[in-house]
């Protein structure tokens, strides 16, 4: 009996879900990223994708004081784009252009390159 629950947990822990299947895959990004360079800290936290969406957060620390932060969310359905909101103000759309293994680019001509 012991067996057979360890195999059918084994099995069940690599099923994908079949409606979420060809969407994007941005796991990768999921975790805590921080980047350090003299006196300046800047880091972004993710969670990881669910139900199409993956939503994240980041603030910038200069001289031990936070200058900036933004609210950032990714959908990751067959239209995926990354959206990032900048000091709480409205949202910013950028499409995804490419992606490869680790690799996202994401796109907006009329606004700054994320």
């Amino acid at each position: 009996m012991r067996a057979t629950l360890i195999v059918l947990c084994l099995a069940l822990t690599g099923m994908a879900s079949p409606a979420l299947a060809d969407e994007p895959a941005f796991g990768w990004l999921a975790g805590h990223w921080r980047s350090e360079n003299d006196d300046r800290i800047s880091e972004e936290i993710w969670m990881a994708p669910e139900g199409g969406l993956m939503t994240g957060m980041g603030r910038t620390i200069r001289d031990g004081r936070a200058v900036s932060f933004e609210f950032l969310y990714i959908t990751t359905g067959e239209d995926a784009a990354y959206f990032a909101q900048p000091g709480g103000r409205a949202p910013v759309r950028f499409g995804l252009v490419a992606q490869d293994g680790e690799r996202a680019v994401f796109e907006n001509p009329d606004h700054d390159f994320p």
